[in-house]
C-alpha cells in the first residue's frame, strides 16, 4: 500500500509540475522583453522562428558626460563633425531543441547605417551623407538549462559570432568609412550570457548578465572593444495573452584595440576615425508581449538613455526601438 501511495504522490507531483510549466509557457510574460536573447529554451524537437527589426537614432555629440555641438567639434580643430546617425537592422533567427535541456540558436543580421556629417572648409559648412548596407555577422549559440524548477529557471548561453559582415565599406571607393559604419567586427567573437527568470501568479521578473568577447585582430589590424551588460526586468500580465514590461540595463564597451591604417588618415579631420569608442551607459526600456491564439508572439520595446559617459567625442543615442514576431512549432 505504501508503494502504491508513494508512486501516486510522485506521479501527482510530476503532473502538477508539468501543468505549472505549461501554464507559465502559455503566458505572455514567459518570454522576456524582445531585446533579451537567451532567456528561454524549448522542448525536445521544438523549432522556433523569429524576426526582429531594430532601429536606433543617434543625434548630437558628447565628450565624457558633457554634450557638445557641431561648432564645438569644429572649434576643437576637426574639419568634419557627425550630426546624426540612423542604424536599422533586420534579424532573422531560428531555434531548435535537440533535447529538453539544450537549445541551439542561429541569427542572421542585415544592416543599414546612415550618417550625416557637417564639413567645414573656408568658413563654409556643407552637409554630407554616408551610408552602408549589407549582411552583418552571423551568430550561432547553445542555450542550456542549468536549473529549471516549478517557479524559476537559470539558463546559460555560449556561442560564436562569425565575421561575415564587411569591414571594407568605403567612401566613393577610396577611403574606408569610420568604424561605426562598418557592417561587421572582422573577428571571431564569443557571446556569453546567464539568465535568471522567476514566475509569480500574475507577473515575472528576471536578471541577465551578458558579454561579447573579441578574439585576435581582424584583417585591418584592430578589434572592437569587449562589451559587458547587465539588465533586470519585471513583466506584468494584464491578461494571459498580454503583458507589459519595464527594464533597466547598464553596459560598458571598451575602446578599440589597434587601428585601421586607412581610417587613421582621417583621424585629424573627424572624431569618428578615433579608436576612443569606449562608453558606459545606463538605459531604461518599456515594452509589451502579445500572444495570438495561433501561438504567434508579437513584441516591442522602446529604449531611452538615462546616463551616458563616453571616451573622446561620440554621437549619443536618443532612442532605440525593436519590433519582433516569433512562432514555435
Amino acid at each position: 500500500m505504501k508503494k502504491i501511495l508513494t508512486t501516486a504522490l510522485v506521479v501527482l507531483a510530476c503532473i502538477v509540475h508539468i501543468e505549472a510549466d505549461t501554464q507559465y509557457k502559455k503566458r505572455a510574460d514567459f518570454h522576456a522583453p524582445i531585446n533579451i536573447m537567451g532567456d528561454h529554451t524549448h522542448s525536445k524537437k521544438e523549432i522556433m522562428t523569429s524576426y526582429r527589426f531594430m532601429s536606433m537614432f543617434m543625434h548630437g555629440n558628447r565628450e565624457g558626460q558633457s554634450q557638445k555641438t557641431v561648432s564645438d567639434i569644429h572649434n576643437a580643430g576637426f574639419m568634419k563633425a557627425p550630426v546624426d546617425m540612423t542604424m536599422n537592422m533586420h534579424m532573422l533567427g531560428v531555434m531548435y531543441a535537440p533535447s529538453n535541456s539544450l537549445t541551439l540558436m542561429s541569427m542572421i543580421h542585415v544592416k543599414k547605417n546612415t550618417m550625416n556629417i557637417d564639413k567645414k572648409m573656408m568658413g563654409k559648412i556643407t552637409r554630407e551623407s554616408k551610408s552602408t548596407s549589407g549582411f552583418g555577422d552571423i551568430g550561432i549559440s547553445a542555450l542550456y538549462d542549468i536549473k529549471n524548477t516549478k517557479h524559476y529557471s537559470i539558463i546559460g548561453k555560449a556561442g560564436l559570432s562569425l565575421p561575415v559582415g564587411s569591414i571594407n565599406e568605403k567612401d566613393g571607393g577610396t577611403t574606408r568609412l569610420p568604424y561605426a559604419m562598418q557592417l561587421g567586427s572582422g573577428t571571431l567573437d564569443i557571446p556569453l550570457s546567464i539568465t535568471y527568470t522567476r514566475f509569480y501568479a500574475t507577473f515575472s521578473s528576471g536578471v541577465q548578465a551578458n558579454s561579447i568577447l573579441r578574439t585576435g585582430r581582424n584583417a585591418h589590424r584592430y578589434r572592437l572593444g569587449n562589451h559587458y551588460n547587465i539588465t533586470a526586468w519585471i513583466a506584468k500580465n494584464l491578461r494571459k495573452n498580454l503583458s507589459l514590461s519595464a527594464r533597466i540595463h547598464a553596459s560598458i564597451s571598451d575602446d578599440i584595440e589597434g587601428s585601421d591604417s586607412d581610417i587613421n588618415t582621417m583621424i585629424a579631420m573627424s572624431p569618428t576615425a578615433s579608436t576612443n569608442t569606449g562608453r558606459k551607459t545606463t538605459d531604461c526600456s518599456v515594452g509589451f508581449n502579445y500572444i495570438f491564439k495561433t501561438g504567434t508572439r508579437i513584441a516591442s520595446e522602446l529604449t531611452i538613455p538615462l546616463i551616458r559617459q563616453v571616451d573622446g567625442y561620440q554621437l549619443e543615442t536618443d532612442w532605440q526601438s525593436t519590433l519582433g514576431v516569433q512562432h514555435a512549432f
